[in-house]
C-alpha cells in the first residue's frame, strides 16, 4: 500500500452540520438540498430564481440563510487538528460556490486546509472520477496517496473507483470513524 499524503474532506457532513436550533422555511430547506447539484453557479442561481419566482435580492438572502444554518462538526475538526501537520489536507465540496465561499470566510477554512475545491468552480461534481483527478493533480499527490472522507456512499465509491482510499463518514458515528482511521494508520 502506498503512503497516504493527502486527506480530502467533503464539506457538509464531515466538517459542517446543520444547526438543529436554526429553523428554516420549507423553501430554504428545498433550495439547500438542491445546492449540492450545482456545477455552474450562474445557471444554478438563475434556475432557482425562475423555479421559485425569486428576485435576485431574495436569492442573496436565501444563500445567506443556507450558509448561516451550518456549524462546525467539532469532533471532525478536533480530528483534523491532530492530523493537519502530518498530511496535506483539502476540501472537495459539491455545491454552489456562493454558499461555499460564505462558509470558507465564516470558518476561516483557508487557515486550516491546503486547498479548497468546489464543484461549481470546477464544472464537475463527485462522484465523477474527473473531480478526484483534478483535485489530486492540483495538490500534487496521486490518487493512490489520497483519502476521501465523505458522508455520501456514492462519492466514496467514486473515489475508490478513481484509485483513492474512500471512507464513509456519519457525524453520529464519529467513534466508529476513529476506529477506521486507526486501522488505516492515519493517526
Amino acid at each position: 500500500m502506498m503512503k497516504i499524503k493527502c486527506i480530502f474532506y467533503d464539506c457538509v457532513g464531515p466538517l459542517l452540520i446543520k444547526n438543529t436550533r436554526i429553523k428554516v422555511s420549507p423553501l430554504i430547506e428545498k433550495i439547500d438540498q438542491l445546492c449540492g447539484l450545482a456545477i455552474n453557479d450562474d445557471k444554478f442561481w438563475l434556475s432557482i430564481q425562475k423555479k421559485f419566482n425569486l428576485t435576485s435580492n431574495e436569492v442573496d438572502k436565501v444563500a445567506d440563510k443556507i450558509a448561516g444554518r451550518y456549524i462546525k462538526n467539532e469532533p471532525m475538526w478536533d480530528f483534523h487538528k491532530k492530523i493537519r501537520n502530518r498530511y496535506k489536507t483539502a476540501i472537495i465540496n459539491n455545491g454552489t460556490s456562493v454558499v461555499f465561499r460564505k462558509w470558507v470566510k465564516k470558518f476561516d477554512m483557508t487557515k486550516y486546509f491546503d486547498e479548497l475545491f468546489n464543484s461549481s468552480e470546477l464544472g464537475v461534481r463527485k462522484p465523477d472520477k474527473e473531480i478526484y483527478k483534478l483535485c489530486t493533480d492540483n495538490i500534487d499527490v496521486s490518487l493512490y496517496e489520497s483519502v476521501l472522507l465523505d458522508d455520501s456512499q456514492s462519492n466514496v465509491d467514486g473515489a475508490i473507483s478513481a484509485g483513492m482510499v474512500g471512507t464513509y463518514y456519519k457525524p453520529e458515528e464519529h467513534q466508529e470513524f476513529l476506529s477506521i482511521v486507526e486501522k488505516l494508520k492515519l493517526v
